[in-house]
C-alpha cells in the first residue's frame, strides 16, 4: 500500500482538516510544531481517531504514548505503551507503518497514506484506512513526538469491530 509525502491524494476530510491546522502552528524556522501548541480541545472531533507515538530517528524507535478509541476499536487492540517492534499490525501490509516512520525520520515531513485491513475470516474484504502521521517537536530542533490520524471512511459504520482482522503484540 502507498504512502506519500503530500496529501493531494487523501480523501479524509478529518485528516486534511488536521494537517490544516498543524500548519499553522508549523514556523519556518523550526524542524516541526511544538507539541505544546497542539491542544486536544481544538481536536474534540478527532481525538478517537488520533495516535500519538514517542519518536526517536536515529535509531529508529517509536512507542505509542496515546491511542484513541476509534483507533482501538478497529485494532481490536489497546497498544498504548508498546513499541512498533512489538506490534503485529493487521494491515494487508504491515510495513506500511515502518517504512512511513522511516520516512518521517529521513525527511522531518509529514507523510500520508492508504492501507486495507482485511476482514477476519474474509481476506477478500477490507476496510480501507487513511492516516496522516505529523511530526511534533518539543524543543523546535528535533522530532520528538509524532501525532497521526487514522481514518476508517465510510466503511466502518457497516462493518462491526470484531469482524475485522485483530491487531496482536508479540
Amino acid at each position: 500500500m502507498p504512502i506519500w509525502r503530500t496529501s493531494d491524494d487523501i480523501r479524509s476530510e478529518k485528516i486534511r482538516g488536521f494537517e490544516a491546522y498543524w500548519r499553522e502552528r508549523a514556523a519556518p524556522d523550526i524542524a516541526a510544531p511544538l507539541r505544546r501548541e497542539i491542544d486536544p480541545n481544538d481536536l474534540r472531533a478527532l481525538l478517537p481517531h488520533i495516535v500519538i507515538v514517542d519518536f526517536q530517528a536515529a535509531p529508529l524507535c517509536v512507542r505509542y504514548r496515546l491511542i484513541g478509541t476509534k483507533v482501538v476499536d478497529i485494532s481490536r487492540l489497546d497498544f498504548t505503551g508498546k513499541t512498533l517492534e512489538e506490534c503485529e499490525f493487521q494491515a494487508a501490509d504491515p510495513t506500511v507503518w515502518r517504512r512511513a516512520y522511516e520516512e518521517i525520520a529521513a525527511t522531518g515531513a509529514p507523510v500520508f497514506g492508504r492501507v486495507e485491513i482485511p476482514l477476519d475470516g474474509d481476506p477478500e474484504r477490507a476496510v480501507v484506512e487513511e492516516f496522516g502521521i505529523f511530526p511534533l517537536s518539543h524543543d523546535g530542533s528535533a522530532i520528538h513526538q509524532c501525532i497521526a490520524v487514522e481514518d476508517y471512511g465510510a466503511a466502518d459504520p457497516f462493518i462491526a469491530p470484531e469482524k475485522i482482522r485483530p491487531m496482536k503484540v508479540r
